[in-house]
């Protein structure tokens, strides 16, 4: 009865027994652009899930996947007018797009591991084909500046050096001579006058500001693009030295294989290459079997590549010395072994 009594009191005199605490401060998300959106996760989990089981319909749970992330790139386009150097916003952006390389990897990953098929390659290869129409302006863009694709330029290149990667990490050589191999078409370049079937050198493209950016803050880089990548792959736990063995690939490829407009993959993850011995990929190839899918990746006979590695020893190097290219490709051993 007392306690009864106590409640109606505190009710009268509008003091209750127990106070609703205070509102927090409010959520940064309720108050603005929540940042771009890569899409249902559910898509995504549908693709590597049918993957893995085998189950009827994957490649197209696969392109569906792969589809909306294309969807969602235009989202990041830099955002006029720039304010401050333009180079902060390139490097914010790159820095916002990290979870397009995370996502892509993992559909990578499944692909090569649940079905590395000619068809999963043919699968990637148009995902990267939504990709290079980003790396410039198109009929009728309006105007825009020398480094308003920069960072979709730095995404194509280390998404396709990471599928490469992946690829040859894997076995998956159906999937790697699909991206090296199959020419990609680019409307953009044909817009241009110039052939619209590109190699894939067309992925590897300068990007100008973070060369402004290494010169305006003296950072003192020998790539500023290549410590970006490391320092982003390490934060996804993965083995830098894998996008070694793949640039290095890509750049005999390009040597052995040209291909006109942008012909040339320079390999800028090189610069760290020095601190390793034979690259996984090429201390494989003391096998002859092995070795005759390298050569087929590269696209030309074992002597026309040993004498593109001799000449590779030539010059001053990429911008940051000669990598011992005959030792990261194990060159003295190549095919000892059946």
């Amino acid at each position: 009865m007392a306690e009864n009594l106590e409640q109606l009191v505190r009710w009268v005199y509008d003091k209750p027994l127990h106070v609703r605490p205070p509102l927090g401060k409010r959520p940064a998300y309720l108050d603005g652009d929540t940042g771009p959106q890569l899409g249902s996760r559910t898509v995504f989990r549908r693709a590597t899930e049918a993957m893995r089981t085998g189950r009827e319909g994957g490649g197209g749970a696969l392109d569906d996947a792969l589809g909306q992330l294309a969807e969602a790139l235009p989202q990041f386009a830099l955002t006029k007018p720039v304010e401050g150097p333009v180079d902060d916003a390139i490097v914010a952006t790159i820095e916002r797009m990290a979870g397009v390389r995370a996502e892509f990897e993992e559909l990578v990953k499944v692909a090569c591991r649940f079905s590395p098929t000619e068809e999963s390659g043919t699968r990637l290869h148009r995902f990267f084909e939504r990709i290079l129409p980003l790396y410039e302006a198109q009929s009728g863009s309006g105007s825009y500046g020398n480094n308003d694709f920069d960072a979709y330029r730095f995404l194509g290149w280390e998404l396709f050096l990471a599928a490469v990667a992946i690829a040859l990490k894997s076995g998956a050589f159906a999937i790697a001579r699909e991206l090296f191999v199959r020419p990609y078409y680019n409307a953009s370049v044909s817009y241009r006058g110039g052939t619209p079937m590109q190699g894939a050198p067309a992925f590897n493209r300068e990007v100008d500001s973070l060369e402004s950016r290494n010169r305006r803050l003296d950072l003192k880089k020998v790539s500023l693009q290549a410590e970006i990548a490391k320092l982003r792959t390490d934060a996804l736990g993965h083995a830098f030295v894998d996008l070694i063995q793949a640039d290095l690939l890509l750049f005999l490829r390009s040597q052995v294989v040209p291909t006109g407009y942008h012909a040339v993959w320079y390999p800028m993850t090189l610069v760290y290459a020095n601190q390793h011995g034979p690259l996984e990929t090429f201390a494989r190839c003391i096998s002859r079997q092995h070795l005759s899918r390298i050569l087929e990746l590269i696209g030309g006979p074992e002597d026309a590549v040993r004498s593109v590695i001799t000449e590779s020893q030539q010059g001053s190097g990429y911008g940051f010395g000669r990598p011992k290219i005959p030792v990261l490709a194990a060159v003295a051993d190549w095919g000892k072994m059946p």
